[in-house]
């Protein structure tokens, strides 16, 4: 469990660092938008694969006994996780990584006016309602 939390803690803590404004905004100036994209880019894959080969080794113990409701949650929950993911890659967005320097305009479309983070909360939906069907700690 403990590569695991580290596995996690460096593949959040990577996107939370290297989105920020004035983070990005430096790195971009430095290395240029593509070489920035790359370095994120292999950045995230590298944590990523760390973080499912940790999630493989970890101990499987089930701190409780799920209920059906909670193991058939996902069937529910996903429904909004793929509303919130196709509708937050199909609009421009401008806080997009590849759609930075689009003229924002006055007016923001669709989904963007229910949340600036439609991808974001599509994979919180998606963790939160497999955390409730899965109910072993590394999960």
């Amino acid at each position: 469990m403990i590569d695991l939390t580290f596995a996690a803690l460096a593949f959040m803590g990577s996107h939370m660092i290297l989105s920020h404004g004035a983070i990005r905004k430096g790195l971009v100036t430095r290395l240029g938008p593509w070489s920035f994209r790359l370095g994120y880019s292999l950045i995230a894959f590298a944590t990523f694969v760390w973080l499912v080969q940790a999630y493989g080794a970890a101990l499987r113990v089930d701190l409780f006994n799920a209920h059906i409701a909670l193991k058939h949650m996902p069937l529910t929950l996903m429904a909004f996780a793929s509303f919130f993911i196709i509708s937050g890659y199909t609009i421009s967005n401008p806080s997009a990584i590849v759609l930075e320097n689009m003229d924002r305009g006055d007016a923001i479309p669709g989904i963007l006016k229910i949340t600036r983070a439609p991808v974001t909360w599509s994979v919180a939906l998606f963790a939160f309602s497999h955390m409730l069907a899965n109910v072993d700690p590394a999960s």
